[in-house]
């Protein structure tokens, strides 16, 4: 079993056709940014429709946009006293799951820039990029190809791949 991995590109046209799909990060899409326009009708048809959106990750047949589907992972409210940019984190994290169970190869990450947190980008990128690795690891350590010359290391990371298996 091989495993590739896609190079990381970097595009401020989201509807770059070099991807299959956008993954959208963000507490509301009613305050994207007017660049990110084509992205609100989708969503508001959808939200119309599900009283649970914004709660879930959800995937939104999008047509004009890259693979004609975008997937909508928002990290909900973060103006509360406890809440932190780990919620962007997590908000990426979980979309780039959802993404993979859609199928998506090349996945477009958009994040706005959120004026209460400088770094949310970062971490949602991070966020999503812990994923992907943590399932290079589980695929390369299930098919016998992942070379570990220290065999208390292999004990550690087959012991953290239980939870995910």
């Amino acid at each position: 079993m091989s495993v590739s991995v896609q190079p990381i590109q970097w595009t401020s046209d989201c509807k770059d056709p070099n991807f299959d799909g956008i993954i959208l990060i963000t507490q509301s899409y009613e305050q994207l940014p007017d660049e990110l326009e084509c992205l609100k009708a989708p969503l508001q048809d959808y939200s119309a429709l599900d009283c649970c959106f914004g709660e879930e990750v959800v995937v939104v047949k999008a047509p004009g946009l890259p693979g004609n589907r975008l997937l909508f992972a928002s990290t909900g409210p973060v103006n509360r006293d406890y809440d932190d940019i780990r919620r962007f984190s997590d908000a990426a994290a979980n979309g780039i799951k959802r993404a993979l169970k859609t199928g998506m190869q090349r996945p477009l990450l958009v994040c706005p820039q959120h004026n209460s947190y400088a770094k949310n980008t970062l971490a949602a990128v991070l966020g999503a990029l812990q994923i992907l690795y943590m399932n290079m690891i589980k695929k390369l350590a299930l098919s016998g190809n992942l070379k570990i010359k220290h065999w208390w290391r292999k004990v550690k990371i087959l012991t953290l791949l239980q939870k995910y298996i």
